[in-house]
């Protein structure tokens, strides 16, 4: 059994371990089957040939195994999907995620999205992620506070809690000011202000220091989701110069909706 990444034309071995199987009817079923927001591959074994000597694993023990394993992936970066695969024959429309039985089956072929069969999906779209971009704008008069315009244009909603840090200096080398985190879940396309306040030094003041935000600034792993992107998660620079004819206005400047965020045409 192993994973490849699929981003290389050939694809890299990421993880692979042994696993013994005579390979009758068993399969990897793909499902959240510890309910934390990413999937987990299930694999069975058995010791059906276990006579033959190539059988056994060729991991210095020899032996070949039964059982049922449960893979994940350590950093939780694995996408999510349906917590229920109920049987050989799985096709998504024979069960409800709480596992009840639909009185009357939705034909799988005749599915936005699905047409497929023994092979599980995430609910919402295949890529649906949320993408979560910052613009910012000075508090005047003053300046005596920093709005952050936290935005989520991906196709999936964005949790409350993301942090937003504030920083003074060229952006990737700045002096952090402060931060804050969003109060609410950001559903695709809609956005929310956080404000911190400040006491600005000369430069920052007078707006020869520029000032910038990073949503999303912070090294805590959240395993329950992640971003379809992190290359647009910094502000363009701004001045607090309230002066400046861009101290009290936010950086317009939104990320197109993105394909690989699951948003579709249109």
């Amino acid at each position: 059994m192993g994973r490849r990444d699929r981003r290389s034309l050939l694809g890299r071995i990421l993880f692979e371990a042994c696993n013994t199987t005579g390979t009758l009817l068993e399969y990897p079923v793909i499902a959240d089957v510890d309910n934390d927001g990413h999937a987990d591959i299930v694999v069975v074994s058995n010791a059906y040939a276990s006579a033959l000597p190539e059988y056994p694993c060729a991991d210095g023990v020899g032996l070949a195994q039964a059982g049922v394993r449960v893979f994940g992936d350590q950093s939780g970066s694995w996408v999510r999907t349906r917590r229920v695969w109920s049987e050989h024959a799985y096709h998504v429309t024979n069960v409800e995620e709480d596992g009840t039985i639909p009185a009357h089956e939705a034909p799988n072929c005749q599915q936005n999205g699905l047409n497929n069969f023994r092979q599980n999906k995430q609910p919402g779209g295949e890529l649906s992620a949320p993408d979560a971009v910052v613009s910012i704008a000075a508090g005047c008069p003053g300046p005596d506070a920093i709005v952050a315009t936290v935005r989520n244009v991906g196709a999936a909603a964005l949790p409350a809690g993301v942090v937003v840090g504030f920083y003074e200096g060229a952006p990737g080398a700045g002096a952090k000011l402060g931060e804050r985190s969003t109060t609410k879940v950001l559903f695709p396309a809609e956005s929310e202000a956080v404000t911190l306040p400040v006491s600005p030094g000369p430069g920052v003041a007078s707006g020869t220091t520029p000032v910038y935000a990073v949503v999303d600034d912070t090294k805590t792993p959240h395993p329950a989701w992640h971003e379809c992107r992190a290359d647009n998660d910094t502000s363009a620079p701004i001045s607090l110069d309230c002066a400046s004819p861009n101290g009290s206005t936010a950086d317009r400047r939104l990320a197109a909706p993105s394909a690989a965020c699951g948003r579709g045409p249109g």
